[in-house]
């Protein structure tokens, strides 16, 4: 992955996965089939170039010819990990959320 110039995922669930994810921490461009019906799920700025079986080989061969396209959706795909998947930030959002089960299930005294 790390010398990988595109990174194609899953093009038959409709969802990407932690590979994605790896692959865009790395600054990699990212192929992979989003399902309409999730795309309202996804953040606005996913970076993912959303390929399907009918349409994968045209839409790699226009990344292919295109390295400034690459480029840029490999730092928006580094930046998109870090903006929300950071293992710092969300273990605050996680503290957030056991605290607040916390306090809901604390017997009243």
């Amino acid at each position: 992955m790390k010398n990988a110039d595109i990174f194609l995922d899953q093009f038959v669930l409709g969802a990407h996965g932690m590979a994605c994810l790896e692959a865009m921490a790395y600054g990699k461009p990212v192929l992979c089939y989003i399902k309409p019906s999730l795309i309202p799920q996804y953040p606005d700025d996913l970076p993912i170039v959303n390929a399907n079986p009918d349409n994968l080989e045209i839409v790699l061969e226009e990344l292919l010819l295109n390295g400034k396209k690459r480029c840029e959706l490999g730092k928006q795909g580094r930046a998109y990990v870090e903006k929300y998947h950071d293992a710092m930030k969300l273990s605050y959002d996680l503290v957030s959320i056991y605290s607040k089960i916390i306090e809901k299930n604390r017997p009243n005294h």
